[in-house]
């Protein structure tokens, strides 16, 4: 999303400061016109913030925004090198089980809830998110709700890119190809979504599923212990793909089983490929896919098998039509242009406020 918002308003001048250096987007972030601040020798988090400090000095910013908890965090600790600037953190997420987050990441937020007061602005991309953080003491009054954007001239059907991703994977014009597009890690719920694949498998004698994502891999034991054997022949791992509009334009169906989203960026994606989606009720999943898809009740197995099964019931006449008005719903309300206007409009008010205090 922060590529995404960088390229689209190319009026700004950006910098970034990775606080682990550089990384899979920081080609994609020079070539949206971002200025990266730190390089290969800047190996990230903390003992780095005296040469961000002196960075932030020279560059003398208009806006601070923090990304993400630890951004937040060092965008806070930065505040003083750039006193007249505006200071906005970005949370990207909701909490539904803390129980998946690292404790060195509970201590941040802990560490924010305190500290948030301070920021002029704390933009979340769901309601949810937000409720979650400010019932751990995050303050309500600098709520902004900001939903991520999507950018439709990318993520669109794609006829070709469907016939060449399918020959890759061996998918026969009969297959119906379920996809699961999201990093190895215990929020995304890979095992729920693998025991509700079982029982998918069982039923439909033609669905396969695709997952793409870090981790996503043959070689990670811990993810191939969550598929059993029955249906290792009826899934396909592609590992961290850059291809995913490709990717999707071959999928009939997209799914997202996460335990906690703030804003799933992998469901809009889908949807402005004409995808429909079967959804969890956590962040702003429910409101993003709206009645363009199916929900199911919960993360459970259970939940997830009742609403892929209620997928499944319609026809492909049916489905095709939800997914036509899926990119519609994105194009209408999610674009990247129109979630844009609405960051350079919280960025002049922010500025203009600060410079004023």
């Amino acid at each position: 999303m922060l590529w995404r918002l960088i390229a689209a308003t190319p009026g700004i001048s950006h910098a970034v400061f990775s606080l682990t250096g550089t990384g899979v987007l920081s080609d994609r972030l020079r070539m949206a016109g971002a200025n990266l601040v730190n390089d290969e020798r800047d190996r990230g988090k903390f003992r780095d913030l005296a040469s961000l400090r002196n960075r932030i000095v020279a560059y003398a910013p208009d806006v601070i925004q923090g990304w993400m908890y630890h951004g937040n965090l060092a965008a806070q600790l930065m505040r003083s090198a750039a006193p007249h600037a505006a200071l906005l953190w970005n949370v990207r997420q909701s909490l539904t089980d803390r129980r998946l987050t690292k404790p060195t990441t509970r201590t941040v937020i802990r560490a924010l809830a305190f500290l948030s007061r301070a920021p002029d602005a704390i933009i979340y991309n769901a309601d949810s998110a937000a409720d979650d953080h400010e019932a751990l003491g995050f303050v309500r009054d600098k709520r902004v709700i900001l939903p991520n954007g999507f950018d439709t001239a990318l993520f669109k059907p794609d006829l070709g890119h469907r016939r060449t991703i399918r020959a890759e994977l061996g998918l026969s014009d009969d297959q119906l190809a379920i996809g699961f597009v999201a990093r190895f890690d215990p929020w995304k719920n890979h095992e729920g979504f693998f025991q509700m694949a079982a029982r998918v498998a069982e039923r439909h004698p033609a669905a396969a599923f695709v997952l793409a994502g870090k981790g996503m891999e043959w070689s990670n034991p811990a993810l191939v212990a969550l598929i059993g054997a029955d249906l290792r022949d009826r899934v396909t791992l592609l590992g961290d793909r850059r291809d995913v509009p490709a990717i999707n334009a071959a999928l009939d169906i997209a799914c997202n089983v996460s335990h906690g989203e703030g804003f799933p960026n992998a469901v809009g994606e889908a949807m402005a490929c004409e995808l429909p989606c079967m959804v969890t009720p956590v962040g702003a999943s429910a409101d993003l896919v709206g009645d363009c898809g199916i929900l199911a009740k919960s993360p459970r197995s259970d939940d997830l098998f009742a609403a892929m099964t209620a997928m499944l019931a319609q026809s492909t006449e049916m489905r095709m039509a939800l997914g036509i008005a899926a990119r519609q719903r994105i194009v209408n309300h999610f674009s990247i242009e129109v979630v844009a206007k609405r960051y350079l409009n919280l960025y002049a008010l922010a500025a203009d406020r600060s410079a004023h205090v």
